[in-house]
């Protein structure tokens, strides 16, 4: 049985934004960013990145973050496959 202490607590993530001339669009979550993602690629804009752990990364005209940087709003993704392997293993 599942106790309210075993439920693991997640600050939710954030990620510097900007644009490109270079104003911070501020610090955006999951969702915001991937909006913000969304309109990148509906406009096809460019010049657009994130900086994560002082290192920037750019975001494609496609929406695409260049060199997905580990640990950068990958943690549904990485518990999903956890899933999976353990279902496939059922």
């Amino acid at each position: 049985m599942i106790h309210q202490k075993d439920i693991v607590r997640i600050d939710i993530p954030t990620v510097d934004c900007y644009n490109p001339d270079n104003e911070h669009l501020g610090c955006l979550n999951e969702y915001e960013f991937i909006t913000l993602r969304y309109m990148i690629l509906k406009d096809k804009l460019e010049g657009y990145y994130i900086v994560d752990r002082s290192r920037r990364y750019n975001i494609s005209s496609l929406g695409m973050i260049e060199n997905h940087p580990d640990g950068v709003f990958d943690y549904i993704q990485k518990i999903s496959s956890n899933m999976i392997n353990l279902r496939c293993r059922s």
